[in-house]
């Protein structure tokens, strides 16, 4: 109970150790072995968190959440068959779980089944419409598809959803952040849209939001790097519509 606190609370190195020192006495605990692998992956060591997350599946072959966990870490390390594999073993046995076939449309359009990856997230989409980050995920398929319209319809209605979902408790950073990146996503379609107006409105909006969670903790590397890129987007477009005095200036705050 403590390390998950610790974790949900965002203190991962106190997690992580307690989780180490608890693993010492019980080696075989497969839940502490899959939060410590959740810990390995928030950190970005995959490759840890991969290794995990198969002892996990060594002791407990049906421990669908580890594997569920699993096929996410082969995901992000770019390992899509295999993630593929372990995500259709999974729905092999929940043919109708959202979040399992939401994780397959992300696979498939990683590996270009574009068509396939738009109709699983359509039929998602109809069990969770308020769900943000599936309609931030349908309209990266529909914009490398090249669907821009629809993509760009996506992107809107998963800002709005991350705007409710943030409004919510303004306090959250990472809800704020997920309003960021919708704004980012959306005006990034409006761009290549060719509507300068509609980008520049919502990567100013990125980049706002960057700014305020910089100015919440200056020390967070990530937010740091986000602020850089909304700066850097945002003088792109004031280069290409010839201000160049306005766009230097938003190079020199990156």
């Amino acid at each position: 109970l403590a390390p998950a606190v610790a974790l949900c609370e965002g203190r991962i190195a106190v997690a992580e150790a307690m989780l180490r020192e608890y693993l010492k006495q019980h080696p075989t605990d497969v839940a502490a072995i899959r939060m410590l692998a959740e810990v390995a992956a928030r950190l970005g060591r995959f490759v840890d968190a991969e290794h995990l997350l198969q002892r996990c599946l060594e002791l407990a072959p049906g421990f669908h959440a580890a594997r569920h966990n699993l096929a996410t870490v082969l995901h992000r390390q770019n390992k899509a068959q295999a993630a593929l594999g372990e995500v259709e073993a999974l729905l092999a046995i929940e043919p109708h779980n959202g979040g399992y076939q939401n994780l397959k449309a992300a696979i498939l359009t990683r590996i270009g089944d574009y068509p396939e990856a738009i109709e699983i997230f359509a039929q998602v989409l109809q069990q969770f419409p308020r769900q943000a980050r599936i309609w931030m995920s349908y309209g990266h398929a529909l914009k490398t598809a090249g669907r821009q319209q629809e993509a760009i319809e996506a992107y809107r209605e998963s800002l709005s959803f991350a705007q409710q979902v943030a409004e919510r408790d303004p306090a959250n950073s990472e809800w704020q952040l997920g309003v960021a990146m919708a704004h980012f996503y959306l005006g990034d379609a409006l761009r290549v849209q060719a509507d300068p107006a509609g980008a520049m409105r919502e990567l100013s909006a990125y980049r706002d939001i960057a700014r305020r969670l910089v100015e919440r903790d200056p020390s967070n590397e990530k937010w740091r790097l986000e602020l850089a890129y909304g700066h850097g987007n945002v003088a792109a477009i004031l280069e290409a519509e010839g201000d160049l005095v306005g766009a230097r200036r938003e190079l020199e705050l990156a």
